[in-house]
């Protein structure tokens, strides 16, 4: 294998995932975000954050083998070198990078890895046969976020803030992502550049920007959005611009305000919602209760989803793309990968918001992803932890240097949207990405960030504080497994 310098690709591209950004106002201190990420200890000049502190060149002089998911290969497949697309060349560049600065061969090895696949056992089955070997078969797992937290506990990936040559500081792991995540400093799984998914799964809302024109052309949502003033009252009120007949047939009926169980679940981060804050031991506690201002945000949205005709939730995305791209819905809430289908089909232009703030009253916005994304993990028995730890970094900062920059400006701003202003709205939702602890130990937890969805999807008209009342026995037993378990871990590494 050639062995050659790499020159830095320092491109200006002003992404910071998981800070909360705030539209006019200075971010606050998280206080409940729990530990910082690791200070880099090299010597840099400029933004460290972005710098390329790694050594010019290291000779591992073997294979780094990933385990990826058959359907999400393409986050690291580098087949298509010259016939592909703008993003599939850039891995392929980004791929090759690394092979020659590291001296490696970059091997990807799939699973079938869909929801039905962990639900069964086979994923889990795989993971704990890897672990339960004497050397790793891989260097690096890249898989559902659910997957990886819950498998984590295990024991089964390693403390990456401890990884040989891992910066979390750096601006292309998502810092928003570690905050909530960390427990004591430690991170078993991260999200960063090098998953693609990351942007492909967060929750947007799309809007017909010629149908909102027809219905009033004095209004400027962009504008709204920008002077944070985009909130839960205006998307009511621009929602009930349309009139939904009630007697109009499935395929025939038009909606103001379209949406789905993973945004629904949406709304308790966009509203800034904490029903798990951090106790006094530095742990995060389940409330007794869920507080008022909490009950009135979500029931709010509840009421308003189930009791207005001008709202209607649907889970099967081919039929959702066609009641957007066909005038049938002014908003439409879902993940903002689904920008590319969407423009395949539609004729008029539409543009990009993030989920509203509740109040003007709150700081930022704040958006979050599906748990479908891809998480990384190197495996805790890993055979060569420098090589893992260093490719790893590698492959997350050329990603983020090449393969991001791409997909963000070939895929989704050239292809997908024809409004510029529209492009300022993915620059501010991918800075405003920060999910809550809740969400990325969801299914550890016992489901709390889904249980917003599931009320709202519900035949009957339930309350959310009564709702979490009941579940709150499963939410405290899945807080108290996963500080016993993370307890656990830390036990072992002291020893």
């Amino acid at each position: 294998m050639k062995k050659t310098g790499l020159i830095c690709l320092l491109l200006a591209f002003a992404m910071l995932l998981g800070g909360l950004v705030g539209c006019g106002n200075k971010t606050p201190a998280n206080e409940d975000s729990g530990t910082e990420p690791p200070a880099t200890t090299a010597e840099v000049t400029g933004d460290p954050t972005i710098a390329d502190t790694l050594a010019p060149s290291y000779n591992f002089d073997a294979d780094y083998r990933i385990l990826v998911r058959e359907v999400y290969k393409y986050e690291f497949d580098d087949s298509n070198e010259l016939g592909g697309t703008a993003v599939e060349s850039a891995i392929y560049s980004r791929n090759k990078a690394v092979e020659q600065r590291a001296n490696v061969s970059v091997l990807l090895e799939t699973f079938n890895g869909d929801w039905k696949d962990w639900t069964d056992g086979s994923v889990a089955t795989l993971l704990r046969n890897n672990f339960n070997a004497n050397k790793s078969a891989y260097d690096l797992i890249a898989a559902h976020s659910v997957y990886l937290s819950e498998m984590a506990l295990e024991g089964i990936g390693m403390d990456l803030s401890e990884a040989p040559n891992v910066d979390l500081s750096k601006k292309w792991w998502s810092n928003g992502f570690y905050r909530e995540s960390n427990y004591n400093g430690a991170a078993y799984f991260m999200v960063g550049d090098i998953c693609l998914t990351l942007y492909e799964f967060i929750q947007v809302i799309f809007f017909n920007e010629d149908w909102l024109r027809d219905l009033d052309d004095s209004l400027d949502l962009y504008t709204m959005v920008d002077n944070g003033k985009w909130t839960f009252e205006e998307l009511k009120r621009y929602t009930a611009l349309v009139t939904t007949d009630p007697t109009a047939g499935e395929d025939d009926a038009i909606y103001g305000f379209l949406s789905n169980g993973h945004c629904h679940r949406a709304i308790a981060t966009a509203f800034d919602v904490n029903l798990l804050p951090v106790g006094e031991d530095g742990k995060r506690t389940c409330l007794r209760a869920v507080p008022e201002s909490e009950e009135k945000k979500l029931q709010g949205y509840i009421d308003w989803f189930k009791d207005t005709a001008e709202t209607y939730g649907n889970e099967k995305v081919a039929d959702t793309n066609k009641m957007f791209a066909s005038r049938r819905t002014l908003f439409y809430a879902n993940r903002l990968g689904e920008a590319i289908n969407i423009k395949s089909i539609m004729t008029d232009d539409y543009g990009v918001l993030p989920f509203p703030k509740y109040s003007v009253d709150q700081l930022s916005y704040r958006s979050c992803g599906r748990d479908t994304m891809s998480v990384a993990m190197i495996p805790a028995n890993v055979a060569d932890r420098e090589m893992a730890g260093t490719v790893l970094e590698l492959m997350c900062m050329e990603s983020r240097f090449l393969v991001t920059d791409t997909y963000y400006e070939s895929a989704l701003k050239t292809r997908a949207f024809n409004d510029p202003k529209c492009r300022g709205m993915l620059d501010l939702i991918l800075e405003s990405m920060n999910p809550t602890f809740y969400t990325i130990y969801n299914s550890v937890l016992n489901y709390p960030a889904s249980l917003l969805g599931n009320v709202v999807q519900n035949g009957k008209k339930l309350q959310f504080a009564t709702e979490y009342q009941r579940l709150r026995p499963e939410y405290v037993a899945g807080l108290t497994n996963l500080y016993e378990k993370l307890d656990a871990l830390a036990a072992k590494k002291a020893a």
